[in-house]
């Protein structure tokens, strides 16, 4: 990650001295998430399985903030502020129906992303790459109470960005892809031991925003 944003903040510093032009406004975007499923069992320390948990597919993201766009030339920065909100969703199959329910439990959360894009603006178009930084601002989830169960995931995750952009006066489109460095649920340990969850979470977004 270092070796990411170290080169943007000396692009940054190098156009801030140029003749650049700075534009500031809000931005919101809709979006699908998108991982592959995944399952894993919880067992007691004597090995007795008491449930299969099921990390299932695709799931919406919303997303709302500010944007502010550089330019120089043909050169663009692009950093973003935005209070995001997803779900994911488990399948929950249950070997001790007298203690745990079959069904479907799901988690929501509420992040701060911040991607930083940099790349090149040809007429109204623009090519962009960077990475993204996202912090947990809060999380609530149907699998608390679980047995064996433990989320020691942390607030802070990155991943990397990739956008194509089209500007219309004031408005600023975008469609986006980004891929965590950060498989899903990674912070879920059953028994003591790692779930082990592989599946990295990727997002396609579409974005709208309008500059002051």
């Amino acid at each position: 990650m270092r070796n990411l944003i170290t080169p943007i903040l000396v692009i940054i510093l190098s156009i801030s001295g140029l003749n650049s032009q700075t534009d500031i406004g809000i931005k919101a975007s809709v979006g699908i998430s998108n991982s592959i499923s995944e399952y894993k069992f919880a067992r007691k320390q004597s090995d007795n399985i008491l449930y299969l948990i099921i990390s299932l597919g695709s799931d919406k993201n919303y997303s709302v903030g500010l944007f502010v766009n550089k330019k120089a030339g043909n050169i663009f920065l692009q950093g973003n502020a935005l209070v995001s909100r997803f779900s994911n969703t488990y399948d929950i199959q249950s070997f001790i129906s007298d203690d745990i329910l079959s069904g479907t439990r799901s988690e929501t959360t509420v992040q701060l992303d911040v991607p930083l894009l940099m790349g090149v603006a040809i007429n109204n178009f623009r090519l962009g790459v960077g990475p993204q930084l996202q912090y947990e601002l809060h999380r609530s989830s149907e699998l608390i109470g679980l047995p064996e169960f433990d989320d020691r995931g942390s607030k802070f995750s990155t991943g990397f960005n990739v956008s194509l952009g089209y500007d219309l006066g004031p408005i600023y489109t975008d469609l986006s892809l980004y891929n965590s460095f950060t498989a899903k649920g990674q912070g879920i340990y059953l028994n003591n031991e790692i779930g082990g969850f592989k599946a990295r979470d990727r997002q396609i977004k579409f974005s709208i925003g309008l500059k002051f």
